[in-house]
């Protein structure tokens, strides 16, 4: 493993001495920045926009960690890896990548974009797009969501149902494309189309309003990932890494999960769920408050867990005991794995920054891990840097009571060693 080159512990005070050496300039000016991730509903430029996942990561960000405190070659872990941003910025970075999710719906979004389609399975999918608009309601869709389950839920009302019926339609189609690769795109599309189509919808389209948006964004995905295999392939040796993927806890990664080949990961980079704040990671909310467990069906991974599973029992728990013990026994089982030195940088938000930041902090030194207050990257009286996020506003429990805080709408720009 590489040395990070610049920071140096100062295990009494937990700051770190300013080095130059290390050129933060970039990494502050990222966190900073307030570009939306996504530019649309409908956009599909890049593999970022292949899933909207809740609060996800900034890639400007994520690159711009990525390069402060690692080396092309390094490897990057990233144990809450939600939407994936962390493992395809490490990809383009030309640094080796694993990711692990307790829910595998975010498995799934991460193994879509950062696979390397070939031309062959890019043109497979442009043909399957085009297939689409021919796709008509005249048959009964072998593809369907179990009665009853969180699945199926509000598919079943008279706006959504025609919805239901064409996107089992289109699964049946994709499960007889000849290519596994050009299968993988193509649901990841028919995620994407459904996504703009029934999440956080008052009133959902048109059977014909999908077909037609389900077409473009597959097509526009295809080359989106074509685009994304010659970058990843320019700047890698032997043809660039893939990531690997673990639908796992972090409270269970074993040392075979992080390590690739001989290498230990250098650079820890996540957002974990944050403390107080529940986010539906796992369900699409259709029609004003009914949420839906349909994303887990196209995307063929069914889970059943509730919210509490994926935010430590964010809702459950007014407490946050719950939370900061899960949040102890993953960073220690973290700790267990890599080498002294590593580096970890979070990106944390938090319902009651006043109460939960420093037992946040207790927490990460309790599992061995050492923070490092850079003055470079310093905007705030505590010697952290803070990032404000326009327009988010997490729903958190206070008094008993379910209600939005603007504390949400700010995140904490973490960094710690291992000891």
């Amino acid at each position: 493993m590489l040395p990070v080159t610049g920071m140096t512990s100062a295990p009494e005070t937990g700051d770190a001495a300013e080095s130059p050496n290390l050129d933060l300039a970039e990494l502050g000016r990222a966190a900073l920045d307030t570009s939306y991730v996504s530019l649309g509903s409908r956009r599909t430029a890049s593999v970022h926009e292949f899933y909207r996942y809740p609060a996800r990561f900034s890639p400007t960000l994520a690159r711009a960690v990525i390069e402060a405190f690692s080396q092309p070659g390094d490897l990057v872990l990233d144990p809450f890896v939600g939407g994936g941003t962390t493992l395809v910025e490490a990809q383009l970075a030309g640094r080796r990548a694993v990711g692990a999710d307790i829910s595998s719906l975010a498995v799934f979004v991460s193994q879509t974009k950062t696979h390397l389609y070939s031309s062959g399975a890019c043109s497979l999918v442009r043909a399957w797009a085009r297939d689409v608009l021919g796709l008509r309601l005249d048959a009964s869709p072998a593809a369907a969501p179990s009665l009853g389950s969180t699945e199926a839920r509000g598919l079943a009302t008279p706006s959504a149902w025609r919805l239901r019926r064409f996107i089992g339609l289109c699964l049946d189609s994709i499960r007889r494309l000849p290519d596994p690769s050009a299968s993988l795109l193509a649901r990841a599309a028919l995620l994407r189309a459904s996504q703009w189509a029934l999440d956080m919808r008052e009133q959902v389209p048109s059977v014909s309003g999908l077909r037609e948006t389900l077409a473009a964004t597959a097509s526009a995905m295809a080359d989106a990932a074509e685009s994304h295999r010659q970058a990843v392939r320019a700047v890698a040796v032997g043809g660039g890494y893939r990531p690997k993927v673990l639908c796992r806890d972090a409270t269970a990664l074993a040392p075979e999960d992080v390590v690739v080949g001989a290498t230990t990961p250098a650079l820890i980079l996540t957002s974990p769920p944050y403390p107080g704040v529940y986010v539906n990671y796992h369900r699409w909310k259709i029609m004003g408050r009914k949420e839906t467990g349909a994303p887990f069906w196209i995307a063929d991974c069914p889970d059943g867990h509730g919210l509490a599973h994926y935010t430590m029992g964010a809702r459950a728990d007014h407490s946050g005991d719950r939370y900061f013990r899960t949040v102890l026994e993953a960073w220690s089982s973290i700790a267990g794995l890599v080498q002294s030195g590593a580096v970890v940088v979070q990106v944390i938000g938090f319902a009651n920054p006043g109460e939960q930041l420093s037992r946040y902090l207790a927490t990460m030194d309790a599992a061995g891990f050492t923070e490092e207050r850079l003055p470079q990257l310093s905007n705030a009286p505590d010697g952290r840097l803070w990032r404000g996020i326009p327009g988010r506003r997490w729903w958190v429990v206070s008094d008993g009571r379910a209600q939005s805080a603007s504390s949400t709408g700010r995140e904490a720009v973490l960094v710690h060693r291992k000891r």
